[in-house]
């Protein structure tokens, strides 16, 4: 059941969240959308933000919850900045390398907050530290092909793919290494 109360907290911070820019955007507080000014988005906005206070009130009535609330919203943030940062090596635009910073940031972040939620290790830092080995791999094999030594690829000689590469072998490393930290001892009562 706690899992459970978990995701629902999750998905009722989600909802919080959008409850809340629906009700200001309909009050024409933040402006800049088609909601702005139109009220029947206000309407819409606050019973939604209500409900997810009441759903995050009951589920965080439960020991470990909120723990494991923040912990998921790290694991997400790594995720999402995994994808950031995929996004910014894939492009070759102008002004995309941002992708690669933020999503860096997000992925630092994310696993900072799923590893100091976790007393003990468990199934996140094992998914983490298995996440580690394949960005080292990843990584490893761009480098590889920005150097010519790996063919196959349209990033063969590219040694700007040897950088990236580099940068996501040692994202990979970090996330490996803070997956197999050990728990801290508690003090002695």
């Amino acid at each position: 059941m706690t899992i459970t109360k978990i995701v629902l907290s999750y998905f009722a911070l989600l909802a919080l969240i959008v409850g809340t820019v629906w009700t200001l955007q309909g009050v024409n507080v933040l402006p800049g959308s088609f909601m702005s000014g139109h009220i029947e988005w206000a309407y819409r906005g606050a019973p939604l933000a209500a409900l997810a206070l009441v759903v995050m009130w009951w589920a965080f009535r439960t020991p470990g919850v909120l723990r494991g609330t923040v912990g998921l919203i790290g694991i997400i943030a790594t995720l999402m900045g995994v994808i950031l940062v995929l996004r910014g090596t894939a492009s070759i635009a102008p002004g995309h390398e941002k992708f690669i910073t933020y999503g860096a940031i997000a992925i630092v972040l994310g696993l900072a907050l799923e590893v100091w939620m976790t007393h003990a290790i468990g199934a996140a830092h094992n998914i983490f530290g298995a996440f580690g080995v394949l960005l080292i791999i990843a990584g490893l094999i761009w480098v590889l092909q920005g150097l010519r030594l790996f063919p196959g690829t349209f990033m063969l000689g590219d040694i700007r793919w040897a950088y990236r590469g580099g940068v996501l072998a040692v994202i990979g490393l970090l996330t490996l290494l803070l997956a197999g930290r050990k728990p801290a001892a508690s003090p002695a009562k």
